[in-house]
């Protein structure tokens, strides 16, 4: 079975590691690239591999047993709220939001003014 991809769209599927290569080649490219990672836990093992990452968008977290809605599509649990702040601390711009157009939501920010105390 093919994907759907436009031809002007180029679609790479790979594990961790040879994504981050295709980050930090195209930065010297100036291709716009779009990463989709199942978790947070991912997005943290390719910032320690040194992906030059400027920002993550948080969207599909799924609720499951442990876990915290927060928003919608957003639902963490302590160890990826830690996971987050240790990305926060190396100047990755965190934020959720479903459309491009919609406002930024600084994930940690809200989570710190739902819950009343700092996280």
């Amino acid at each position: 079975m093919g994907l759907a991809v436009p031809e002007n769209i180029k679609l790479t599927i790979a594990d961790v590691e040879k994504s981050v290569e295709i980050i930090n080649d195209g930065h010297d490219t100036k291709e716009r690239i779009l990463v989709l990672l199942p978790d947070i836990k991912t997005a943290s093992k390719m910032i320690e591999l040194k992906a030059d990452i400027e920002s993550l968008n948080l969207g599909g977290l799924h609720w499951s047993q442990g876990k915290t809605q927060y928003l919608k599509a957003v639902s963490l649990d302590e160890k990826d709220i830690e996971q987050l702040k240790e990305i926060k601390k190396r100047g990755i711009e965190i934020e959720s939001r479903a459309l491009p157009m919609d406002d930024r939501i600084d994930i940690l920010k809200f989570i710190e003014e739902k819950s009343g105390i700092k996280k």
